[in-house]
């Protein structure tokens, strides 16, 4: 018990407008995945610019690229996030890929 309390509890949702949205509870989780992600890369962006000003006023030329958006996930590692019982061709499906990652 004292192990399962000290590691970090993972949290996957399933929301009912993306369950009627996309008639599966697999793809409306991957999808919620995907909504969390994007708005995470909306934040890294903002801070690549930030910093990138930042190194520039002090004669620092960083080359931070931002991401556009694109997230970078191999398959075993979305379906740890997800906690879905699925299989990697299964993963690959739901992701729109059909390599073991897949960048969106």
């Amino acid at each position: 018990m004292k192990n399962l309390l000290s590691k970090k509890i993972r949290v996957a949702f399933v929301r009912e407008d993306l369950v009627a949205l996309t008639k599966d509870t697999n793809k409306a989780i991957a999808l919620n995945q995907f909504i969390y992600w994007s708005e995470r890369m909306r934040d890294v962006d903002q801070y690549i610019e930030e910093e990138s000003m930042r190194l520039k006023r002090g004669g620092i030329d960083a080359n931070l690229s931002p991401s556009h958006g694109w997230i970078y996930k191999e398959a075993e590692e979305f379906i740890q996030e997800t906690m879905l019982t699925i299989s990697r061709p299964t993963a690959n499906r739901i992701r729109g890929c059909s390599e073991s990652y897949a960048t969106y």
